[in-house]
């Protein structure tokens, strides 16, 4: 998701609980401007993404607190947040609510 837009994630996880089975676990990847990394990247992208236009590599600008939001709001049950393991980013683990 590290070249998604924050609507289009919450549109992608809108749409993921139908299509699982078993355990409905998921693992989300996604930038994290706040980051250290995340924000040296979000500058050195910035002015090659205006005015509509977005350059081939351009990251989101997505972080930790928006995603948490959106997997709250649609019932997903955080079991794992990571900042570590891939430093610029963050990396979740989730199950995704079930579907009557």
């Amino acid at each position: 998701m590290v070249h998604i837009e924050p609507r289009d994630i919450f549109n992608y996880l809108t749409r993921i609980p139908p299509l699982l089975k078993g355990e409905r676990l998921c693992l989300f990847h996604h930038t994290n401007i706040l980051s250290d990394l995340g924000w040296k990247k979000f500058l050195s992208d910035w002015d090659k993404n205006l005015l509509g236009k977005r350059h081939g590599t351009a990251f989101s600008v997505m972080t930790d607190s928006i995603m948490e939001k959106f997997l709250n709001h649609l019932n997903y049950q955080i079991i794992l947040k990571d900042t570590q393991t891939v430093p610029r980013d963050c990396v979740w683990v989730a199950q995704a609510p079930k579907i009557n």
